[in-house]
């Protein structure tokens, strides 16, 4: 039972930490954070919407629409592959393009105090105390 609880007290601190720290629209990657991206955000943003507008190629994660006429994988500029392949598919099904960008960060920042707990929990700690302080740092 103790398990349960350190792993709630840690879901707790990162939905705190999402709906604090990020909009519904920038999770939803309509917000502002979007629309006028820079510097980071920019590079991500503009590899993600790149693959979706290309075909499917092999290598899988290959677009043609940077570095052209090659082509380049979206690993190598910034683009995420675990977001990128479902965005992908998403934006053919609904015909535009699909920015989950936002999804991804607010699951950064949900499961990395969870994360946390469970790092602690294999080195034998498993004091609720410690979860929580784990959890915050």
């Amino acid at each position: 039972m103790d398990g349960v609880l350190a792993y709630g007290l840690a879901a707790m601190v990162g939905a705190l930490a999402v709906t604090d720290l990020m909009p519904l629209a920038a999770i939803l990657g309509n917000g502002g954070m979007w629309t006028a991206p820079t510097q980071d955000v920019a590079q991500a943003l503009a590899a993600h919407l790149a693959f979706q507008a290309d075909g499917w190629h092999l290598p899988p994660l290959l677009t043609t629409q940077l570095m052209w006429p090659h082509g380049v994988s979206i690993g190598i500029v910034d683009g995420n592959p675990l977001i990128a392949l479902p965005a992908k598919l998403m934006a053919m099904l609904r015909g535009s393009p699909a920015n989950l960008l936002g999804v991804w960060l607010a699951a950064c920042w949900l499961l990395q105090p969870i994360a946390a707990v469970y790092a602690l929990r294999g080195f034998g700690c498993r004091s609720p105390v410690a979860a929580l302080a784990g959890a915050i740092f």
